[in-house]
């Protein structure tokens, strides 16, 4: 499966599409779309919907964005998370520091 991000700007917040595995090779791709299109204290919303899988490498890009909304403002929130990505969100408890919604809209209407 390839990867891709793309990002728009939809009122407050950077909403950022995602496409494929974040793994090792991908989550630095994924940091870097997240550090160009998103600035504090707006909301940073990630649609992960066509995320099959996230490894320790693509959390890690999701805690460093929590810390950077905490220190700067604004709120992460996820999208559309497949069973398989919440279940490591929940064991890991990164899930407890961000939102998880069903939709964009409602993503960007509540962060």
């Amino acid at each position: 499966m390839s990867f891709a991000v793309s990002a728009e700007v939809r009122g407050n917040a950077a909403v950022l599409t995602v496409l494929g595995d974040v793994d090792l090779a991908t989550a630095p791709v994924l940091d870097s779309a997240i550090s160009d299109a998103w600035t504090p204290p707006d909301q940073l919303v990630i649609d992960a919907t066509s995320v099959p899988f996230m490894d320790s490498t693509g959390l890690g890009v999701l805690v460093k964005a929590v810390m950077r909304a905490r220190e700067e403002g604004g709120g992460v929130a996820l999208v559309g998370v497949t069973s398989r990505v919440h279940k490591v969100l929940s064991i890991t408890g990164i899930d407890e520091h961000l939102s998880i919604y069903d939709s964009v809209a409602e993503a960007v209407r509540n962060t």
